[in-house]
């Protein structure tokens, strides 16, 4: 009996043991497994963010791009009688980009239709930067505005048979008057050339230090440009659009670089500490956010060493190597690269085939010329993101689990129980955009003159054949902006942006003098998101509260991007530290600022001195070293970049320190039809994971991240076009057989 009782026993005490054990191997499978899907899921959490990030400053470089367009359109060809300056002229016509004509006039007309006598109508068919300067204090238009006008007339210094003391003293009076003349037309072409090259290319915000370097210049051109700098630094101001574009850029390279950070294997908890005090920390986030979620997940009840925990980050094969030699692995990013002409009004001497000064003692008629301004650099305006390489995270978990009864009494029979348990899960950002995909001649559009630049070329000057705009209705109605009355072309379009100066509730009057407050609040209005772009870029909002007080306007508190002064900041390095060690390579924009000397005519070859462009040169240098101060503009530093709510005009009033709403001041007078966007709601078109209708109604921008099949991964998608599905080693396959999916 005892024998059998003890068998029993025995029996018993094995089948107890066998039971517990299978019950702490699949409690520790189950651990192990949610410790994977939060691996994946904070991995991808972390390239969702960076995508999001990507996306915002795909759009803030389209905004400077616009900033650009309102200075070149607006800002830049408002002193001409071609601009439309009364509500009933903001019609959806195309401008007529002339320094003398109204708006509804055409080309050869008169001026005076009623008197049909004397100057006729000039369209210069593209628009060109002609400003003039006033001394505030003075009512009206400044004195003879040689903006309004197509030629200004020499004096004609008449020729006297009988010389006297007296008529000599007449000659020589009236040839001195003339001299001043053409040198006010030569200082008239200067100015306006050299606005339209600050606005390209200007490295030094508030051009202090290229004012002292040409202060301290001895050449008559560089005192001259001095003077031109005096004049013409309140318009000026503020980096110029290629700098801009190209600095933006690199901090979307640097996240692209983050992004596509090749995977590790066999990574630990040492491995990991080790991994992120090296180099550029935020390079290694998703890595080390992962290891991080798994890690904290796991309890030592089934797992008795922690530093047994083994990651694998399981990630696909190199598609391609960027710009810098590194691999391309997840994020596959495409510049859209633009080039254009700008024109600017110089003066010729009696026809736009020359530019020299008479010699003394003749006369000749100072005329307008638009000359061209070639950007033939393949200026950076955006990225897009290539579909066929995705963006995905995926792991592989290891660790050995203990299992009871390992030592004592039965200790023999259960020396082999430590097992090591793997888990598999994958993750991917979805729900928005890096985009659109886009051409070069969305950008641009050509001369409504098929022969104009053609023309040029004739005269001697080199151009692109194609100048800067971009559509602003919807796609519907605009789809682009290359036909004539379509984006900026509009007088409608040019107007209302014209009307932004003015302070809320009132109107905009001509000669109206323009303060730096009115700049800004006009650049900001022009940035501002316009109906074409609605679900083509992702756009950072804040959904505040709005009025009335009720179920549908209330905020969204997961869309708060920006702080009560309509700002926000992340991290966007324009150089990472793994990177010639977060050294800038300045040579590209240098090399830029070099060969500004002009590609065509001797009539711009001056535009930029030596000495001027060795200031923009040194200019870099500064605010380079100010962004690392993070002194940039809008308080952008090197590493962090600050973004101003694309949905608001008063970001840069100190007067305002909360808000309540987002929306755009309205004019005074209501445009004709939508140009802008004013509600932040309106824009947020990323996809909603709820199925509730209120929060589905609110939006979303930005990425969300979803779970998928691991070995949906594996494949090249339906259409076969995935170009970096993911490798199958020999365990990943050996297990992929077993998964269950």
């Amino acid at each position: 009996m005892s024998v059998l009782i003890a068998s029993l026993s025995l029996t018993f005490l094995l089948f107890f043991a066998f039971v517990v054990n299978v019950g702490v191997l699949v409690n520790a499978k189950i651990n192990l497994q949610n410790a994977a899907d939060l691996a994946a899921y904070a991995g991808a959490s972390v390239q969702a963010r960076q995508l999001t990030n990507i996306s915002y400053l795909n759009y803030e470089m389209r905004r400077a791009y616009k900033k650009f367009l309102f200075r070149y359109y607006v800002v830049g060809n408002m002193a001409q009688n071609g601009h439309p300056h009364i509500p009933g002229e903001a019609t959806r016509t195309p401008r007529l980009w002339s320094p003398n004509g109204l708006p509804g006039q055409k080309a050869g007309d008169f001026v005076d239709p009623v008197k049909r006598t004397g100057e006729k109508v000039v369209d210069f068919q593209v628009p060109t930067v002609c400003v003039t300067v006033k001394n505030p204090n003075q009512a009206g238009d400044p004195p003879d505005n040689p903006c309004k006008r197509d030629a200004i007339g020499g004096i004609n210094i008449p020729k006297n048979a009988l010389q006297t003391a007296i008529t000599q003293t007449a000659e020589q009076g009236m040839q001195i008057l003339e001299n001043i003349r053409q040198q006010g037309c030569q200082a008239m072409g200067a100015m306006n050339t050299q606005l339209a090259f600050y606005w390209l290319y200007n490295t030094d915000p508030s051009l202090k230090l290229v004012e002292d370097k040409l202060s301290r210049a001895t050449s008559p051109q560089d005192q001259q440009k001095k003077d031109l700098l005096t004049a013409l630094k309140g318009l000026a101001q503020g980096l110029g659009v290629v700098p801009k574009e190209l600095l933006t850029l690199s901090r979307i390279d640097t996240i692209a670089r983050y992004l596509n950070e090749p995977g590790r294997q066999g990574l630990t908890r040492q491995k990991v500490g080790q991994l992120i005090s090296t180099g550029d920390a935020a390079s290694k986030e998703r890595t080390y956010q992962a290891f991080q979620s798994a890690f904290n997940t796991l309890g030592d009840f089934a797992f008795e060493d922690p530093e047994s925990i083994q990651m694998d980050e399981l990630l696909p094969a190199p598609v391609d190597t960027d710009q810098n030699g590194l691999s391309i692995t997840l994020l596959k990013l495409h510049p859209i690269s633009v080039g254009f002409d700008i024109y600017a009004s110089l003066m010729g001497y009696g026809d736009c085939r020359n530019f020299t000064p008479p010699p003394p003692g003749q006369s000749v008629d100072c005329v307008q010329c638009p000359i061209a301004i070639p950007v033939n650099i393949s200026l950076p305006v955006g990225v897009y993101k290539d579909p066929a390489v995705k963006t995905f995270y995926s792991v592989r978990l290891k660790a050995p689990a203990k299992a009871f009864f390992s030592s004592g009494i039965l200790g023999g029979l259960f020396a082999k129980q430590d097992l090591t348990l793997t888990a598999y899960a994958a993750a991917t950002p979805f729900g928005s955009r890096v985009g659109p995909e886009l051409t070069a001649d969305h950008f641009t559009r050509a001369a409504r003159n098929a022969n104009f630049c053609s023309g040029l070329s004739q005269l001697g000057q080199a151009c692109v054949g194609r100048v800067p705009n971009l559509p602003l209705l919807d796609s519907s109605v605009e789809p682009t902006a290359n036909a004539p009355g379509m984006g900026w072309d509009s007088n409608q379009a040019l107007w209302g942006f014209w009307e932004r100066f003015a302070p809320q509730g009132t109107r905009l009057v001509t000669n109206q003098v323009l303060t730096g407050e009115s700049l800004l609040r006009a650049y900001q209005a022009a940035m501002a998101p316009n109906p074409w772009e609605l679900g083509q870029y992702n756009i950072p909002v804040s959904d505040l509260p709005q009025a009335p007080s009720n179920l549908a306007n209330l905020p969204d508190e997961f869309q708060h991007n920006f702080n009560s002064r309509g700002q926000m900041a992340f991290w966007a390095p324009i150089r990472s530290k793994d990177v010639n060690n977060g050294i800038f390579d300045k040579t590209e924009i240098q090399n830029l600022i070099q060969s500004m000397t002009g590609n065509a005519t001797q009539a711009i070859a001056n535009q930029a001195s030596d000495v001027q462009k060795q200031a923009l040169i040194a200019g870099l240098d500064a605010y380079i070293q100010a962004l690392r101060e993070g002194k940039g503009e809008d308080g952008e530093g090197f590493n962090v970049v600050r973004l101003v709510d694309p949905a608001n005009t008063r970001a840069d009033d100190s007067k305002v320190t909360t808000r309540t709403a987002i929306s755009l001041d309205p004019p005074a007078t209501p445009l004709l039809a939508p140009i802008q966007i004013n509600q932040a709601r309106q824009v947020k078109s990323s996809f909603v994971p709820s199925r509730d209708s209120e929060l589905f109604r609110l939006g979303r921008t930005g990425y969300s991240v979803k779970f998928v099949p691991l070995n949906t991964l594996t494949q090249k998608g339906s259409s076969g076009t995935l170009r970096n599905p993911l490798p199958k080693d020999a365990e990943l396959q050996q297990d992929l057989e077993a998964l269950q999916h």
